[in-house]
């Protein structure tokens, strides 16, 4: 008979734990749902950004080619110009990489 009462003890104390353990595990889910959902959206800004900056890259790297088969008198006013727009191109990745660091990196 004791045995039997030690053993529904038992039971009970486990059942306890384990429900207590599966309550604290279901209260922290949403908290990482919102933390993965921040992070999947700084994902996306981060990948724009970088998909904009390398159509940049690419455009004038295009432009380059074309102006030095088409005029090499006017290249380096035109190259100095698509430096300029590169640079902004890669201040603006900086900045969403700079904006959003503190997600990413978590």
């Amino acid at each position: 008979m004791i045995y039997l009462n030690l053993a529904g003890i038992a039971i009970a104390v486990a059942a306890f734990v384990l429900s207590l353990k599966a309550f604290l595990l279901s209260r922290k889910l949403p908290n990482e749902n919102k933390i993965f959902e921040e992070k999947i959206r700084v994902y996306h800004v981060l990948i724009k950004a970088t998909n904009e900056t390398s159509s940049v890259i690419l455009s004038c790297i295009d432009d380059y080619d074309w102006l030095k088969k088409e005029r090499d008198q006017e290249l380096d006013e035109e190259a100095e110009e698509m430096n300029e727009d590169i640079d902004d191109a890669f201040k603006s990745l900086e900045d969403a990489i700079a904006e959003n660091s503190l997600v990413y990196s978590g």
